[in-house]
């Protein structure tokens, strides 16, 4: 299903981590009572939707482990703005079998999904939940920064603050009188490259913050790696060739990599997987360099009609960018003890699980810092 997949999420995928190449990043071993899978649906041989999920089996009481239960999110990270993928004409049919499947044969008694806000698809879960008596809530979780691309380079650049332009010019200038300048873009599909962007990582300010006591988040691993800056440097291995292979801004001073950006353009817009710097360079602000550098080259391109952050930090209001936002949504089943637990206190069950989401860090996995 490989350029099946790749067909129907370019024009429909609100995400580029349905590419198999990035997909598969995420299916893999992920500890006992915890277990990827994805849902698809064919018609006369031609795949029409997917979803992929991860289950896992929880306890309502830890000490003791009583009242087993299964739940179900998506399996991509919320971060990344994970959805049902389907044809129009066949979206009710399989978001309403995809929900069947997992709670009948998979077994679960409860799901969290976060879906974009305004994704089609949730109209038709809230719907099949409420026909069966299922419990629904709804939360406003999270954002992430979305820049129109219209227009040349100097219409936007005219649209941005005049000071925080002269900056990134001025930090230019600097960074030149240092030493030999130079930036490099391709696409990422070799080892030279990989080698470069991962030692620009490792001196980041993220990486302390990944391996610090309790940082560990959605989107890394317990080693402290980025999961998805390793999937999209990685992707040239699952799929060589690809038009999708992701594209890189590289910086150097001197023939030291100091600062990178690395892409995913998919449906003429570019997802930005990872920009980051060598935070011993931070009073040069070789972030915001790059990142500039990057804009101009997709603008002037005609290529891209927006570029998509993934997050909403402070650093990128600066690019002047539409906020758009994603719900989770928390359901409960019927069945078993955990539903008639469930079922007795709701409520307090439904407001407690939505708070905690909305209280929870947000992936530094995308930041530039």
């Amino acid at each position: 299903m490989h350029a099946e997949i790749g067909e129907l999420a370019e024009a429909y995928a609100p995400t580029p981590f349905f590419l198999i190449g990035l997909l598969k990043a995420y299916f893999k071993p992920a500890g006992k009572g915890l277990f990827p899978f994805a849902i698809t649906m064919k018609d006369k041989g031609r795949l029409v939707g997917i979803a992929a999920f991860r289950a896992k089996d929880q306890h309502l009481l830890s000490r003791p482990r009583l009242v087993k239960y299964r739940t179900v999110e998506f399996l991509l990270p919320d971060v990344v703005t994970p959805d049902f993928l389907v044809l129009p004409e066949y979206r009710q049919r399989f978001v309403e079998g995809a929900l069947s499947t997992l709670f009948g044969t998979v077994g679960c008694q409860t799901a969290l999904l976060t879906l974009p806000t305004g994704s089609p698809n949730a109209p038709i879960m809230k719907s099949w939940c409420l026909r069966r008596g299922m419990g629904v809530w709804s939360s406003r979780t999270s954002s992430h920064a979305v820049v129109k691309a219209g227009g040349p380079w100097s219409s936007y650049q005219a649209s941005l603050n005049r000071q925080f332009i002269r900056g990134a010019m001025k930090s230019k200038r600097r960074l030149e009188r240092e030493g030999q300048l130079t930036i490099s873009k391709g696409v990422v599909d070799n080892q030279g490259v990989i080698d470069k962007i991962l030692e620009v990582d490792r001196h980041s300010w993220k990486e302390e913050w990944r391996k610090g006591e309790g940082r560990n988040e959605e989107g890394t691993t317990e080693e402290g790696r980025d999961e998805m800056l390793e999937a999209f440097l990685y992707y040239h291995r699952n799929s060589s060739g690809s038009r999708f292979l992701p594209r890189f801004w590289l910086m150097e001073l001197d023939g030291k990599p100091i600062s990178f950006s690395v892409i995913t353009v998919m449906g003429r817009v570019a997802y930005l997987g990872k920009t980051s710097y060598d935070l011993r360079y931070a009073h040069y602000s070789p972030g915001t360099v790059t990142l500039a550098c990057m804009f101009q080259d997709l603008i002037d391109s005609g290529e891209v009609s927006s570029m998509d952050f993934f997050t909403m930090q402070d650093y990128q209001r600066h690019w002047q960018p539409e906020e758009l936002t994603r719900d989770a949504y928390f359901i409960e089943g019927r069945k078993g003890a955990i539903g008639r637990l469930v079922k007795a206190a709701r409520g307090r069950l439904g407001r407690m699980i939505l708070s905690k989401l909305r209280h929870r860090p947000a992936s530094v996995a995308v930041q530039e810092g």
